[in-house]
């Protein structure tokens, strides 16, 4: 009895415990998990230090660099799943034209221009680009 009062009790607090957040965008606010709090000057220097089209090097940088970047496509298709809509008789994808490569110069272009702002703001600005563009070709039928 007593490991589950300690379980319970632990669980509350978590429940409780209040959780930062990262502004996104106009003032919006959510839990920001992993890699998208890093700034947009490490998102540079981790592409730049391994060559932005190479593979992956086991190293602390290679492995730093590979969780930013899983982090953009994680955000994206989470998107996908959630934001767009299912009324458009089309397959809910935000990257649709681009690759992987694209979605990365994007970041790469905003992030050396705003090297103090978060990976966040930098994929929720792409994300809200590539919305637009999916929502004009799939209009609601």
């Amino acid at each position: 009895m007593n490991r589950l009062a300690c379980i319970a009790v632990i669980g509350a607090a978590l429940i409780a415990a209040p959780l930062p957040a990262v502004g996104a965008d106009a003032g919006e606010r959510f839990m920001v998990p992993g890699p998208g709090t890093g700034s947009c000057e490490s998102w540079t220097q981790g592409r730049e230090a391994a060559g932005k089209d190479t593979l992956y090097s086991f190293t602390q940088e290679g492995w730093a660099r590979l969780g930013r970047e899983t982090w953009v496509l994680g955000y994206i298709t989470a998107l996908n799943a959630w934001y767009l809509p299912t009324d458009r008789g089309a397959v809910r994808n935000l990257s649709e034209g681009t690759d992987r490569a694209g979605l990365f110069a994007w970041i790469d272009n905003y992030c050396a221009d705003y090297p103090l702002m978060h990976l966040t703001d930098a994929t929720y600005l792409l994300a809200d680009e590539l919305a637009e563009k999916w929502l004009a070709a799939h209009p609601l039928q």
